[in-house]
C-alpha cells in the first residue's frame, strides 16, 4: 500500500491535513513564470551572502509537489512558498549561526529524536492524537516502504529535515532564553518596583490641535537631525502610483436577464416536493444546519423574517447584491445551542467501538475511566461545549440532537471516534431551510464594454502621467492614489492587483500604462514617485521629521509658559486655579511595566517616570507628555504585595519570547540577506 494511504488509514483525517499543509507544492501562475524566466536579475532571494535562483527555489517546490497534490487556493500558495523559503534560511543562515554558536546534531541524536525515550515534537506534529508508542511501532512500517516507494522515501527524508532543523532552532533558543533570564538582584528590582504605588493628584494641560505659528522649523535644523538619526529612517522599496480602475460589475440587462431567468425556475421550485428531481439542482443550497430566529439576517433579513414569520410556502425572488434568491422550509425542531460532550478516539476498531458504546450505555459514568484507557486524545475526557457549527464542520451534526448519557460511535478516515453528550442547553425553535440562489455575473458584452472603456481613456492618456491626469479629468473618471510595495497584492479596495505592482515597478517616473489587466477589473496607470528601499533621502523623510521637531518645540514652549505660571505656587490646588485646569487624581500608580496602567496618563512613560521619580508632597513638573503637560504632586506612596519573584519571571519570559520571535529576523537583517519573491510571485 501507498505510504500516503498507509499514513491516512492508520492515522486519520488530521494527518492528512496536516501533511497537505507541510508537503503541498503551490502551482506557479504562469504569468509569474514568464515574468521570472525573462528577468534579467534571476534571483529569488540572498541569504547570509548566498544567491538562491528562481530555478533553484522552484526545484525544492517541485520535489514537494511531486511527493503530494497541490493546492490551487491563493492561501494555500502563499503557505508552501514561505516553506520552501523557510528550508533555504534554516540551510544557509539559521543552522551555520548556530553551529557557530557551538551546537551541532549528531547521528545518534537524530536516532534518539526520531525513535527514542523523548522523541522529538515535531512527531507529534506530523502524526496527531497518537501515542510514542504508536509512532514507534508505525515508523519501521514507514521506512520499510522508503526502499521501494519514492513517495514514502521523500515523505521520511522531509519528516528527518524538520526533526533536524527543529532540533537547532529548539538549541539555540533556550541558550537565547537562558542569556535573558534574571539574576537575583534583577528579580528583587521588578517585585519591589511593582509593589510600589503611588497616590497621585495632577493637572494636565493639553498641547492642542491648532497649529502654533509662531513655532517654525528650519531646514538646516531638519538636515541636522537627519544626519544624525539617519539610520532611523529606512525604507522599504515603493512606488506612487495614480491610476484609474474599471471595475467589472453586472450591467442592469445582465441583472435583468438573471432575474428573467430565476422566475422562470421559481415555479418549479415552489412546487417540487422532491428536491432530488429539481431541473436545476446546482442552484439549489440546502445546508444541513437548523437556524434560529435572527441567524438568516446573515443571509438577508428579508429571508429572516419570512422563514420565521410565516407558516409555509416559497418566498418570492430576495435580491441581495449579486444574488437572488428564494427560501423555504423543510424541517423544524427544537434544538439546543450547544452541547457539552465527550469523545473517545482510538484508530479504526468497529468492534472495540461497538463493544465500547454498550458498556458506557450501561453506566455512563465510566465514560472516563474508558477514555483514560482506550483514547488516543486525553483532551476530550474533560468534555467541551460545542455549537452546531462546530459539529457540522466535526462531521457529527447528530450530536446535537443526541440524547444525554446515550453513547454513539462514528467511523471516520481510519479512526473509530465514541462520543456521549451529558449536557445541553435550553431547546429553542430552529428551522432547516433550503434556498434556490442565482448569482448575477457580467456578461461578455458587459466586459467588452468595460474594456472599450478602460480603451479610450488609455487611447486619450498616452504614454504620460500628465496624459492620465487630463484624459480622466475630461472623461470624469475618479483618479487614485496609492503607495505600494513590490509585495503588494491588493491596492486599496481592488485585489488581484498584482499585474499593476509588476508593471509599477518595471516603469520610469511620469509614465503612463497601457490597459492592465488584473483579475476583472482594468487598471489605467502611471508612475508617480519611486522611492528605493534602504535610507530614505532628506526628502522623503522631510516631513516626519519636521513634524518631530515641530511638536518637541511646542512641547518645550508649553511647559516654559506653564513654569512661569505657577512659579511661587506650592500646591498643586494652586496650580489648578493658575492655570484653570481641571485636578484629577489617580490611585495606585507604579512605575513597573508588570503592573497594568490604564487612562491617558497610565501610558505615558514621561508621567510614570515622573512620580516615580518625584518627592512626596513636593510640586513636581511641569513634564511634556505625548499630547499635553503634566504637573503633579505624590500624596503618598504604599507597598502592597501583588507581585513576587514568580510574577516577575513571567514577566521576563514574556520579554524573551518575543525577542526570540525577532531572532531569525534580525539574522537576516545582519547577514544583509535579501527577499526577492516578490518580483516572481
Amino acid at each position: 500500500m501507498a505510504v500516503l494511504e498507509t499514513i491516512r488509514t492508520k492515522f486519520g483525517v488530521i494527518i492528512t491535513i496536516l501533511i497537505a499543509v507541510a508537503l503541498l507544492s503551490f502551482i506557479v501562475d504562469p504569468s509569474s513564470l514568464v515574468s521570472a524566466v525573462n528577468s534579467s536579475q534571476n534571483v529569488v532571494g540572498k541569504i547570509n551572502g548566498r544567491k538562491i535562483d528562481y530555478m533553484e527555489y522552484k526545484d525544492k517546490v517541485d520535489g514537494i509537489s511531486a511527493l503530494y497534490s497541490g493546492n490551487t487556493s491563493e492561501e494555500a500558495q502563499e503557505q508552501m512558498q514561505q516553506m520552501a523559503w523557510q528550508y533555504f534560511l534554516d540551510r544557509e543562515m539559521f543552522i551555520p549561526n548556530a553551529t557557530k554558536a557551538g551546537f551541532s546534531v549528531s547521528e545518534n541524536e537524530m536516532t534518539e529524536l526520531l525513535s527514542g525515550v523523548y522523541m522529538s515534537p515535531v512527531l507529534a506534529q506530523y502524526f496527531p492524537n497518537q501515542t510514542s508508542d504508536q509512532i514507534r511501532k508505525f515508523i519501521p512500517e514507514l521506512i520499510a516502504q522508503t526502499e521501494t516507494n519514492p513517495q514514502a522515501a521523500a515523505f521520511w527524508a522531509k519528516v528527518k529535515s524538520d526533526v533536524h532543523d527543529y532540533q537547532y532552532h529548539a538549541k539555540y533558543n533556550t541558550l537565547f532564553d537562558a542569556s535573558g533570564r534574571q539574576n537575583t538582584l534583577t528579580s528583587k528590582n521588578f517585585v519591589d518596583e511593582a509593589n510600589t504605588v503611588a497616590s497621585v493628584r495632577f493637572v494636565n494641560v493639553p498641547f492642542g490641535w491648532r497649529k502654533d505659528t509662531t513655532i517654525s522649523v528650519s531646514k538646516s535644523e531638519i538636515k541636522a537631525y537627519y544626519d544624525k538619526h539617519k539610520s532611523n529612517y529606512t525604507q522599504v522599496a515603493s512606488r506612487d502610483i495614480e491610476y484609474v480602475v474599471f471595475q467589472l460589475v453586472p450591467s442592469e440587462k445582465d441583472r435583468s436577464d438573471r432575474m428573467a431567468e430565476f422566475e422562470a425556475l421559481l415555479p418549479e421550485f415552489a412546487s417540487c416536493t422532491d428536491l432530488s428531481k429539481f431541473s436545476k439542482k446546482k442552484y439549489l443550497e440546502k445546508p444541513e444546519y437548523y437556524f434560529k430566529e435572527g441567524e438568516l439576517n446573515m443571509i438577508n433579513p428579508s429571508v429572516n423574517d419570512f422563514v420565521f414569520n410565516t407558516k409555509n410556502g416559497t418566498s418570492e425572488a430576495i435580491v441581495s447584491g449579486d444574488d437572488i434568491m428564494a427560501v423555504k422550509v423543510v424541517d423544524t425542531k427544537n434544538l439546543p445551542d450547544s452541547v457539552y460532550i465527550q469523545h473517545i478516539v482510538f484508530p479504526s476498531d468497529k468492534a472495540l467501538a461497538d463493544s465500547l458504546v454498550g458498556v458506557i450505555n450501561a453506566k455512563p459514568s465510566d465514560f472516563p475511566m474508558l477514555a483514560i484507557q482506550y483514547s488516543s486524545d486525553k483532551n476530550g475526557i474533560a468534555g467541551s461545549w460545542l455549537n452546531q457549527a462546530t459539529l457540522l464542520q466535526a462531521g457529527i451534526p447528530e450530536a446535537i440532537d443526541a440524547k444525554i448519557d446515550k453513547a454513539f460511535t462514528v467511523e471516520q478516515n481510519g479512526t473509530s471516534a465514541i462520543f456521549m453528550v451529558s449536557k445541553k442547553t435550553k431547546a429553542i425553535k430552529k428551522k432547516k431551510v433550503v434556498m434556490l440562489k442565482l448569482t448575477v455575473y457580467p456578461s461578455t458584452a458587459t466586459q467588452n464594454e468595460l474594456y472599450a472603456q478602460a480603451n479610450t481613456l488609455s487611447a486619450a492618456a498616452g504614454t504620460s502621467i500628465e496624459g492620465l491626469r487630463t484624459a480622466a479629468s475630461q472623461q470624469g473618471l475618479f483618479l487614485n492614489h496609492a503607495n505600494i510595495t513590490e509585495a503588494s497584492k491588493a491596492i486599496n479596495e481592488v485585489s488581484n492587483a498584482r499585474e499593476v505592482t509588476r508593471w509599477a515597478f518595471g516603469a520610469e517616473v511620469n509614465a503612463a500604462s497601457s490597459i492592465i489587466k488584473a483579475g476583472q477589473n482594468y487598471f489605467v496607470a502611471a508612475l508617480k514617485a519611486i522611492h528605493e528601499g534602504g535610507i530614505s533621502t532628506l526628502e522623503e523623510a522631510t516631513p516626519s521629521i519636521e513634524n518631530k521637531l515641530y511638536t518637541e518645540k511646542r512641547a518645550a514652549k508649553v511647559c516654559e509658559e506653564i513654569k512661569s505660571k505657577i512659579q511661587g505656587c506650592t500646591s498643586i490646588e494652586q496650580v489648578a486655579e493658575v492655570l484653570a485646569t481641571p485636578l484629577s487624581s489617580k490611585e495606585q500608580v507604579s512605575f513597573s511595566q508588570m503592573y497594568p496602567q490604564s487612562g491617558a496618563e497610565g501610558g505615558e512613560g514621561a508621567f510614570l517616570g515622573a512620580v516615580a521619580g518625584a518627592k512626596e508632597g513636593v510640586v513636581t513638573g511641569p513634564v511634556a507628555g505625548r499630547f499635553g503637560a503634566y504637573v503633579l504632586v505624590v500624596d503618598k506612596r504604599d507597598t502592597t504585595s501583588n507581585y513576587d519573584a514568580e510574577m516577575a519571571g513571567y514577566y521576563q519570559a514574556r520579554i524573551n519570547a518575543a525577542y526570540i520571535q525577532k531572532l531569525e529576523d534580525v539574522m537576516f537583517e545582519m547577514t544583509g540577506s535579501e527577499d526577492n519573491r516578490a518580483h516572481f510571485f
